[in-house]
């Protein structure tokens, strides 16, 4: 009896000693893991606006390269006519936003369907003022007709695709 009696002077104390370091040893373990799962958080965080303001630069890059009047300069050469000239912009466009069709990832679906709008619209005037000129008219001939088109809209589709962007800015938590 007195050997089991000296078993759980010693067990008693050696286990409250384990249960007391066990609790505490989870506790602080706890504490850390949901400290790291707060940074790791805000982190990714940080990531996820960094990369919505990228895509929101390249949206803006995209829509001043799409503007017909900035294309005109990189594509009319002297020997081009109108209708080409029309071609060569609604190709470009379609090349500008395939490049940056990723970009949808990072920005809301109204953005994103205000853009797509946005080019659609102006590859319509571009056609519209395309079909409107003959075949041997010069590229001027078509940024007429393409200035009448856009002179009767109260927003250039571009723009407004440029201000929506603004506005999803400066809704972004951090800016």
């Amino acid at each position: 009896m007195d050997t089991i009696l000296e078993i759980i002077k010693v067990t008693v104390p050696a286990l409250i000693v384990y249960l007391t370091v066990k609790t505490l040893l989870t506790n602080y373990l706890n504490a850390n893991l949901r400290i790291e799962q707060q940074k790791n958080i805000q982190q990714t965080q940080k990531d996820k606006t960094a990369l919505k303001l990228q895509a929101l630069e390249r949206l803006i890059v995209f829509l001043e390269r799409s503007n017909p009047y900035q294309m005109r300069m990189r594509l009319e050469v002297p020997e081009i006519n109108g209708k080409q000239l029309a071609t060569s912009m609604v190709i470009a466009i379609n090349q500008e936003f395939d490049h940056n069709i990723s970009q949808q990832l990072f920005v809301s679906s109204v953005l994103w369907q205000i853009i797509t709008t946005a080019k659609n619209q102006t590859i319509e005037i571009i056609l519209k003022a395309a079909a409107d000129i003959k075949v041997e008219d010069d590229a001027s001939q078509l940024m007429t007709k393409m200035d009448q088109y856009f002179s009767s809209l109260s927003v250039l589709p571009m723009d407004s695709a440029k201000l929506a962007i603004r506005k999803e800015y400066e809704s972004t938590p951090g800016f």
